[in-house]
């Protein structure tokens, strides 16, 4: 309904068998959560017991997530075939873009929406209109920092806007 509404010249169907979906496909977005919330609670949980902070795109948990997520990239990435191409936004995304890129010949890329969320955390605590405010993010994933802040294109002093932060707590 959504493309409808925009106007979208293509057509969105529900499939149950992952060849039929992909065949013939140009391209493929995947984004999922093998496991379900079970198993994002396991990779948070168990780390945590051990004094490690659990999340699911990095550390222990990460690699718990990118144990169940990779096997089915790669299944993925076998029926489409070399010509479609892999829009990846399934967790930890750089570590299964990695490992389809290395074993297999599926075209993939591997995307994370984590930095609009974290410009937005910026803007209400530094009290700044998050419309107008640019980061530059580094790092892969949820391991980032922002390096550049920018209001209306002119830069700020990130140090001195964290030096005078105040966090409530």
């Amino acid at each position: 309904r959504m493309f409808a509404a925009r106007g979208a010249g293509f057509t969105v169907t529900a499939h149950t068998d992952l060849k039929t979906v992909l065949d013939g496909a140009s391209y493929v977005f995947t984004t999922f959560r093998p496991g379900g919330m079970e198993g994002r609670h396991l990779d948070e949980s168990i780390p945590l017991r051990h004094g490690v902070v659990g999340q699911e795109t990095a550390g222990p948990g990460g690699f718990l997530m990118a144990c169940r997520s990779i096997p089915v990239l790669m299944e993925i990435a076998a029926l489409a075939g070399k010509d479609a191409w892999i829009v990846n936004y399934t967790n930890p995304t750089n570590v299964v873009t990695d490992a389809v890129t290395r074993y297999s010949d599926a075209k993939i890329i591997g995307l994370c929406d984590q930095h609009v969320g974290d410009t937005e955390m910026w803007a209400e605590l530094l009290g700044l209109p998050f419309e107008r405010l640019e980061a530059d993010w580094i790092g892969l994933n949820h391991a980032t920092w922002a390096e550049r802040l920018r209001l209306d294109g002119e830069q700020l002093d990130l140090p001195t806007l964290l030096d005078d932060l105040e966090i409530p707590g």
